[in-house]
């Protein structure tokens, strides 16, 4: 792999700088929306967890049936278009839920539907996003430039929940909504000052949402990398994911002897590592994305087995930063193995597959671990998990031997398209 570009030479790129500059605002307001939506739900229903648990449904079914369908169309209209409508679309959406409380009255079920059609729209978003980074920029940067933005909207999720729970001593859940509806609007007016070419070829055939979904399936297939990335990053959240969600808590009230401040502390940690991993793994020089990223799952998964075995809490802190910077040398490094592995044309409904095999490893992952908290010791759960995880990513490092380096990219896959210079202002 190439050298590695530095982040202060990156913001000299003026579309990569409105982008990063948008989504680091917009996440401060999806990392407040997260907590608001709770409180504002447990408040209309007195403190109702099952109506929490309604929305939260509604918001995953939503995403699993609009993900594959979203991603064919982020490849087939402009991906600048999608980007500025999707933060248009959510920014009105949270606006109704304050019309609606001081018009009809605010119930459940306004909130539900609002919570579905904004996961909606964002999994039109975030595939377009991620496809249109390797149209801004040289391809000798996409690792830097994925990890920079990955690390500074990370950073935001973890401030932004502290700053929400402070806030919710003095305002409204709907006032902090109206906060993340600004930073929409924020977003969609640096996205709508970018050169963002359109990405489909004159020539393109005519084909059915259908057709399209079945080639991308068969095309990811064809690329061992890609396929396994895919499927093997879905298995290591499997495993760990629900432990991350669910067993940090029981870690901390049983093991740890604390509670809610000791937990704090924990997934602060992880949100911590989380940064310094990205920044790191940005900087360095590193042959394969796949072998990197499989690497980085078999931190992962010792870091949780380490976490469990523990016993203290600052140990734990420490492991725990660890974990996370495991997390966001996985996630930098798949997001850039996609970019570099599929073409542009293609690369919105490969990245929407993956976050939707990746939403189903999570949310399978919640279930069985909260059935194994339920039989096992948590301590068992975690070195278990961690190991589960960390074979994960020893199967695909071994794998991942057999493929050339860098990465394929088989001719049948790669159709020619006029190539996009980078914007280096």
């Amino acid at each position: 792999m190439s050298g590695r570009t530095g982040y202060l030479a990156l913001l000299r790129n003026r579309d990569y700088t409105l982008l990063w500059s948008g989504q680091v605002t917009s996440s401060i307001g999806d990392a407040i929306y997260e907590v608001a939506l709770i409180w504002l739900v447990l408040g209309i229903t007195d403190q109702s967890y099952a109506a929490v648990g309604l929305v939260l449904g509604v918001r995953l079914g939503a995403g699993l049936l609009s993900g594959p369908f979203a991603g064919v169309y982020a490849d087939r209209w402009p991906r600048k278009t999608i980007l500025v409508a999707g933060d248009v679309v959510r920014g009105l959406l949270l606006l109704v839920l304050p019309l609606s409380h001081v018009t009809v009255g605010l119930e459940v079920w306004h909130v539900a539907v609002v919570a579905g059609g904004l996961t909606i729209a964002r999994t039109f978003f975030n595939p377009s996003l991620q496809a249109s980074i390797p149209q801004l920029i040289a391809s000798g940067q996409l690792a830097s430039a994925n990890a920079f933005l990955h690390a500074a909207m990370q950073t935001m999720y973890v401030v932004g929940p502290a700053a929400a729970g402070l806030a919710l001593a003095h305002t409204s859940a709907l006032s902090l909504l109206v906060v993340d509806t600004v930073t929409f609007f924020v977003s969609a007016a640096t996205i709508a000052a970018l050169r963002l070419p359109h990405h489909r070829p004159k020539d393109a055939p005519r084909t059915t949402v259908l057709h399209d979904l079945v080639d991308m399936v068969r095309q990811v297939y064809r690329i061992p990398t890609v396929f396994w990335s895919i499927v093997l990053f879905a298995v290591g959240l499997l495993a760990v994911a629900g432990t991350q969600r669910i067993g940090m808590p029981a870690l901390a009230d049983e093991v740890l002897g604390g509670g809610a401040t000791e937990f704090g502390l924990l997934m602060s940690a992880v949100g911590a590592g989380t940064v310094a991993g990205s920044l790191v793994i940005g900087r360095i020089n590193y042959r394969s994305d796949a072998r990197m990223m499989f690497l980085g799952w078999v931190a992962w998964g010792l870091c949780f087995t380490l976490l469990g075995l523990s016993g203290h809490l600052w140990i734990a802190i420490a492991i725990a930063a660890l974990a996370g910077a495991a997390e966001g040398v996985t996630d930098v490094c798949v997001t850039t193995l996609l970019q570099k592995s599929v073409p542009d044309h293609q690369l919105g409904r490969v990245f929407s597959l993956f976050s939707l095999t990746a939403a189903a490893g999570d949310a399978g992952s919640s279930i069985i671990i909260g059935q194994s908290l339920r039989r096992w010791n948590t301590v068992g759960v975690f070195v278990v998990s961690g190991l589960v995880a960390a074979g994960v990513g020893l199967a695909g490092v071994i794998v991942s031997r057999r493929w050339p380096n860098p990465e394929p990219e088989p001719p049948a896959l790669r159709e020619p398209t006029p190539p996009t210079p980078a914007v280096n202002n």
